[in-house]
């Protein structure tokens, strides 16, 4: 069944491992690269770390380590479980990780979805968005995407569908929770 008028933001949940890229430089080359172009056909696997402890703190495995609310990354387990319908959405591209195999997401979906009137929003003098206190999301855009990101920011989080959350949560997969930002009703 396909609910719709639900949009989520994916957090990490504390206590959890985080992926980055080996040279903290790559971050803006993830926000360059990851932003729903197709990249696969040219996609040359950027280098990660699995960052498994914190401040002495040892984490726990996460199926989807954290990089970035613009860039989710997938293990093995993700991909077994929800792997159809993550490559119904975007692509999956290969990181190269030393401890395991991991993939970052490209949602295909790059949509006008914000509904910049209803929307509580914070602007730069030029005008750009930077910062959004309060979606409201064009329900007619959205329906039907699952992962998708918005058009206003030059780096858009990953946005998720109710079917992507209810998917998530009956697979038992670990690492993030979902931030609901937006309904319909």
């Amino acid at each position: 069944m396909m609910t719709e008028g639900r949009s989520y933001l994916p957090i990490p949940l504390d206590g959890f491992e985080l992926c980055h890229p080996r040279e903290q430089s790559d971050f803006e080359i993830v926000n360059v690269l990851i932003d729903g172009t197709p990249r696969a056909a040219n996609w040359s696997p950027l280098d990660v770390i699995i960052i498994d402890d914190e401040f002495g703190r040892k984490l726990k495995r996460s199926d989807a380590p954290w990089m970035t609310d613009g860039c989710l990354v997938f293990g093995e387990r993700v991909l077994e479980r929800l792997g159809g319908l993550l490559r119904d959405q975007g692509e999956l591209l290969p990181l190269a990780c030393r401890q395991r195999n991991l993939w970052a997401f490209n949602p295909n979906a790059v949509l006008p979805c914000l509904d910049e009137a209803k929307s509580e929003v914070l602007r730069l003098d030029t005008g750009r968005i930077f910062h959004v206190a309060r979606y409201s999301m064009k329900e007619h855009v959205v329906a039907g995407h699952l992962l998708y990101k918005c058009d206003v920011f030059r780096v858009s989080p990953t946005f998720v569908g109710q079917e992507f959350v209810d998917a998530w949560r009956a697979a038992n997969l670990e690492g993030l929770e979902f931030d609901e930002v937006w309904r319909s009703f």
